[in-house]
């Protein structure tokens, strides 16, 4: 069953923060990679298990990857929310925990 995609505020400022340090340089780049995680949170809401299960987290976080960032979500009964999207060279243990 296709799950709605919630975005939480920092997943918001997540993406607007990569577009704008990517879009300085590259902004065809910027765009064609926000238009990749915007397909990949289509694909997870059509198959929301498809994520990686990420106990080092906590049992319920899972992660799918796009390029080097890493799409954390949570499924509920209702939705599935996008927590953040984090390029993985950062210590994303520290930032989620």
């Amino acid at each position: 069953m296709r799950k709605t995609i919630v975005l939480s505020e920092e997943a918001k400022e997540d993406i607007f923060s990569l577009w704008q340090y990517i879009n300085e340089d590259n902004p065809a780049a910027a765009s064609t990679l926000v238009a990749k995680i915007f397909e990949a949170f289509d694909l997870l809401s059509d198959f929301p298990l498809s994520g990686r299960a990420c106990p080092e987290f906590t049992s319920d976080i899972r992660v799918r990857f796009v390029k080097k960032y890493a799409i954390l979500h949570r499924l509920s009964e209702e939705s599935l929310e996008i927590i953040r999207v984090l390029h993985t060279a950062r210590d994303i243990r520290n930032i989620v925990d």
